[in-house]
């Protein structure tokens, strides 16, 4: 027998009494999405298709923890990642991750004294047992990325005062079920979580997960995904894995201590940003440190980046976060986002201070227009600089008071995606305006 997932059409289907009817191992069913797990047969999941309650039926796939290489660290406990990112300048203005909830869906969080773990749940549906507690030694090593508090000597996390939660969906191996990622996912919105952090992923695309991930996306909760370790020396190809490959996450890349690209380093067009992912010490068993490599650490970096930017910034949306992070970052690469670098490698935000920014205008004359037309940008806060894009993608080089809208007869709204900044600010602000005049 395998592993499905089976995705119901309505949520008043009782989901065990219609798995049950082929007398199958009924696993799960979840509380935020329409679905259930169970192992059943190839013959049994035909005839399952069949029945009109059920909207579709998958595989439930492997997935696995994103690490290359693992090295025990007796002597080094320091993090050159810290450094690269600039993160201790965010801490030295006051930003540490304060009251922001983040939940590590890995192999669970191992007791040690550098960690301080706010709750969790193990949600391996064939476990015996409740504890979340790490087995395998990945899970930790993220955990301390993030929020390691820097005690005794010890490795300090990119957010050490981040409230991080152990969501333990693979064993002790290092893999897991899709399902039980998507249990995850459930446990993390019942929970009001933040950020999402996945140091794993799979060659396999899961309908059933991209939707979880949606809905948590929908939700309000920034999701951080690593990209994968299958690339190679000379960057070419598409090889990112999932669920770092859905519009919905953040998909992270690794590199060095130089900057630059690892060569195990996953690469696409979905490819987000890079962080450090190459020998980074952090925590891990029996109260000791460890020197891994892989994508898998470079993921938690820009988890705790962000944990910094939502505490800077409280009222921002997980949307308006996600573009702070794309903008405030160094391009090693080309310029311009590219499949080695996504945008560029992260940097930490500096400075507590925030600037209630009021939203950018256009303005035209009332009217119906089939030429090219100037449009009027304006803010109310002093001392920023306006830019604007008309496709929602790529920004003007310089700041612009006008925006030259292009001939043409616009049959719905056209929608400006205004920017601004402040000066000596390389972060944006990003914007959506709605010119209702160009309409025929």
């Amino acid at each position: 027998m395998k592993r499905y997932i089976i995705k119901f059409k309505t949520s008043s289907t009782d989901k065990n009494k219609l798995i049950s009817k082929y007398d199958e191992d009924f696993k799960h069913q979840f509380n935020n999405f329409n679905a259930a797990t169970a192992e059943m047969t190839p013959q049994d999941i035909s005839k399952l298709k069949q029945d009109s309650a059920v909207d579709y039926v998958e595989e439930d796939y492997i997935v696995k923890m994103s690490t290359v290489s693992s090295v025990k660290s007796s002597t080094s406990v320091t993090n050159w990642g810290i450094d690269d990112i600039n993160a201790s300048q965010a801490w030295a203005s006051g930003l540490t991750g304060e009251d922001i909830k983040i939940a590590i869906i890995d192999s669970g969080i191992a007791s040690h004294s550098n960690l301080t773990i706010a709750g969790g749940k193990n949600v391996i549906s064939d476990s015996s047992s409740t504890s979340y507690t790490d087995e395998n030694g990945h899970g930790t090593h993220v955990a301390g990325i993030i929020a390691a508090q820097g005690l005794n000597g010890g490795v300090k996390g990119v957010a050490p005062d981040a409230s991080i939660y152990a969501v333990k969906a693979l064993d002790s191996d290092g893999e897991g079920y899709t399902s039980d990622i998507i249990s995850g996912i459930d446990w993390a919105i019942q929970n009001d979580m933040d950020i999402i952090s996945m140091s794993l992923g799979s060659d396999e695309s899961s309908t059933a997960l991209k939707n979880a991930i949606d809905t948590a996306y929908n939700d309000g909760i920034l999701i951080v995904a690593a990209a994968g370790n299958d690339g190679n020396t000379r960057g070419t190809g598409t090889n990112i894995e999932y669920p770092a490959n859905y519009s919905s996450v953040i998909a992270v890349g690794a590199v060095n201590s130089n900057n630059t690209r690892a060569s195990f380093s996953s690469t696409g067009s979905k490819l987000e940003v890079s962080a450090p992912g190459v020998d980074i010490v952090s925590t891990y068993l029996n109260n000791g440190y460890e020197k891994m490599s892989g994508t898998s650490m470079s993921t938690p970096f820009v988890t705790g980046d962000l944990a910094l930017l939502k505490q800077k910034y409280p009222s921002y949306t997980n949307v308006q976060l996600r573009q702070l992070l794309d903008s405030n970052i160094i391009d090693p690469g080309i310029s311009g986002k590219d499949s080695l670098y996504g945008y560029g490698l992260i940097t930490a935000p500096t400075s507590t201070t925030t600037t209630t920014i009021s939203t950018p205008t256009a303005s035209i004359a009332a009217g119906t227009y089939t030429s090219s037309q100037t449009v009027s940008l304006s803010d109310t806060t002093s001392g920023v600089s306006i830019y604007y894009t008309l496709d929602g993608t790529t920004p003007t080089k310089i700041p612009k008071p006008t925006a030259s809208v292009p001939s043409g007869s616009y049959r719905t709204p056209l929608i400006v995606m205004l920017q601004i900044k402040f000066p000596n600010e390389r972060i944006f602000h990003y914007f959506i305006t709605t010119i209702y005049a160009l309409m025929t």
